[in-house]
């Protein structure tokens, strides 16, 4: 009976386990809607007070501009919730099925955009870091209407051109099975100001990015974005864990069947015991054919009984 119960017991523990976890993750997850604008709030105060305690070092150097913006990238990231090596791959080189980098095939430069961001379910966004700050922050600090002009001009031609990389590179054709990509690259601008001047002056910037695959966006943007993708993750998760408990319900109802059918099973070979046995006993010491009967008749007869082991009454 041990046998037949241990793996019962076993579904009904390896179940209890799951129903648990699930429950504990679920509760982990379940922020109110206040806790979640407070969060963003917070992070938006954040972003205000980073971009103007770094901007005058940024504007000066374009190298140091362009790695803050990939830092900034990466502190987004890890706001909400999302975990390198799992939900998002960092200066990741495309590879193809043999692990060889693959190569742009008009620039003959190898494909590292600075985030691969992994959706459920196999898929993929590109998200790069551009930085336009040099014309920006003359334009800013010029008094000249002339002048003014001409650096909005630049700094229009600088968004325009990195939205012209990132159409050229189109990093979604290179990312091979089974993760697949969706069709277009985020280009995130980290300095929400400087932004918001292009498409401020530039109607069609947005739009003609966005025809070109190229989706244009800041960071309170990006913020929003990776909040949903975090939400679907979680959402993907609990899925995944309600799987394995229905798969562990279906293997507690397979193992209950499979008990059901042993313990009949035992009941029957007890009925054939039981049937075996009185049919036993019945030639032994039941019935005028019994041997216990023809023993007694023996003894009868003057055959020696041991008085220690004396025959037992016959049933006739």
């Amino acid at each position: 009976m041990q046998h037949i119960t241990k793996p019962l017991r076993d579904a009904l523990e390896e179940m209890r386990r799951a129903l648990h976890e699930n429950a504990k993750e679920q509760a982990g997850h379940s922020a109110s809607f206040r806790e979640q604008i407070r969060l963003m709030v917070e992070s938006n105060r954040e972003i205000g007070e980073r971009a103007a305690s770094l901007a005058n070092v940024l504007r000066k150097d374009n190298k140091v501009a362009g790695n803050m913006g990939e830092i900034i990238l990466g502190d987004l990231l890890a706001s909400q919730g999302l975990t390198e090596g799992i939900h998002y791959e960092v200066q990741a080189r495309l590879r193809d099925e043999l692990g060889k980098n693959i190569k742009n095939d008009e620039t003959g430069k190898e494909m590292q955009p600075d985030v691969i961001l992994h959706y459920p379910q196999g898929q993929d966004a590109v998200i790069d870091s551009k930085v336009s700050l040099v014309a920006y922050e003359r334009y800013v600090n010029a008094t000249d209407a002339t002048e003014k002009e001409q650096y909005l001009q630049e700094h229009l031609r600088s968004v325009r051109s990195h939205v012209n990389e990132l159409a050229r590179k189109d990093y979604s054709k290179y990312i091979r099975a089974p993760r697949h990509a969706i069709d277009f690259v985020i280009m995130f601008v980290p300095f929400e100001s400087s932004l918001q001047l292009a498409l401020a002056n530039d109607a069609t910037l947005w739009r003609d990015a966005f025809e070109r695959k190229v989706f244009i966006c800041g960071e309170q943007n990006l913020l929003g974005i990776l909040h949903i993708i975090h939400i679907a993750w979680v959402q993907y998760t609990q899925a995944e864990n309600q799987q394995k408990v229905f798969g562990l319900a279906e293997q507690l109802i397979d193992r209950l069947g499979d008990f059901a059918k042993r313990y009949n099973d035992v009941g029957e070979a007890i009925a054939k015991v039981q049937k075996a046995y009185d049919y036993a006993n019945n030639k032994l010491s039941v019935g005028a054919q019994s041997v216990m009967k023809k023993g007694k008749e023996l003894v009868e007869l003057g055959a020696k009984e041991n008085p220690n082991r004396k025959l037992p009454v016959a049933d006739c």
